[in-house]
């Protein structure tokens, strides 16, 4: 299985919170599938102010060991114990970090079997053995191994100096262990509070940004929507100018085709007045034949009478 992401935005104390920012920079994230959780280490939570144990941490991720020691060494074992029967055991709370025995773990990650168990507490499952075994066979025997983070980068050393944990005396005196968790508490509200704080400057930063954006994007629009006003107007000219060239173009191709009808009518009526012309010279021209053979015949009927006439004498 392939190692967690490293989860290094913003951290916050307060569950809701933490789990939405990771969402936010890990999408896939899901706080009841310990696949899906990031790796967060001790240089993460002290970006803000330094750890030194106090408050309880957020659950849904998994810590560098760093950052459990500094948690142990700060409560007592009958504190932890109390705040286990309180907020159920670390192993259920933290599963990379602690065993079944609720002892830390020497390497942060969970095993095959150690997330079936998880999963087996926390999800509902039908009681169907083929649905019980189609679920244990979608999950991986291969461990999750979380103290490599990805892409081979090495932990950051802690930005505060560590806290020594060992031979810690602890009073006895109920008193002294009332104050020492109300001073732990305010301590603890103290942080969250720096945390929401830096967080929310954060998120105003992320706002401003945003908002710059939109505006830019919105004077881009305005931008835009001139140019296509520009553009719309010289098209509309343009279309003005096209439309007086056809309308004259149209007029021109009328006159055109008037011009045309006329010359066909006149070609016609010179069709009609060349077969006229030719029908009367072809009259004139049988007129002037048959006059011709008639002043022949006149002409052939002179002499035959003078010829009787000179017979007669």
């Amino acid at each position: 299985m392939a190692p967690l992401p490293r989860y290094d935005g913003t951290f916050s104390f307060v569950s809701s919170r933490l789990h939405a920012n990771i969402k936010r920079a890990i999408p896939t994230y899901d706080k009841k599938d310990p696949k899906t959780w990031p790796y967060v280490t001790l240089s993460t939570i002290e970006k803000h102010c330094p750890y030194q144990g106090y408050p309880d941490l957020p659950t849904g991720v998994a810590y560098q060991r760093e950052v459990l020691r500094r948690y142990d060494g700060l409560y007592s074992p009958g504190e932890r114990a109390s705040t286990a029967s309180m907020n159920g055991p670390l192993h259920q709370r933290y599963p990379f970090n602690y065993d079944r025995f609720d002892e830390p773990k020497e390497k942060v990650g969970m095993s095959g079997a150690e997330y079936r168990s998880y999963m087996a507490t926390i999800i509902t499952i039908s009681s169907t053995p083929r649905v019980r075994e189609e679920w244990e066979s979608a999950i991986p025997d291969s461990a999750i191994d979380c103290d490599t983070p990805r892409g081979g980068q090495i932990e950051s050393a802690s930005p505060t100096p560590r806290i020594r944990t060992q031979n810690r005396d602890f009073c006895a005196n109920r008193k002294c262990a009332e104050v020492r968790r109300e001073a732990s508490r305010l301590r603890g509200d103290l942080f969250d509070i720096q945390s929401q704080l830096l967080s929310s400057q954060a998120d105003i930063k992320e706002y401003e940004t945003t908002e710059k954006l939109r505006r830019n994007a919105l004077g881009d629009a305005e931008y835009e929507l001139e140019k296509e006003k520009e553009r719309a107007e010289a098209a509309e000219n343009e279309c003005m100018l096209r439309m007086e060239t056809n309308i004259k173009l149209l007029q021109r191709m009328r006159e055109l085709e008037t011009k045309a009808k006329q010359v066909d009518d006149f070609e016609a009526y010179c069709t009609r007045l060349e077969a006229k012309i030719k029908e009367l010279k072809g009259g004139r021209a049988a007129e002037k034949r048959s006059c011709d053979v008639l002043s022949e015949s006149e002409n052939g009927d002179k002499p035959r009478k003078r010829m009787r006439s000179f017979n007669a004498e």
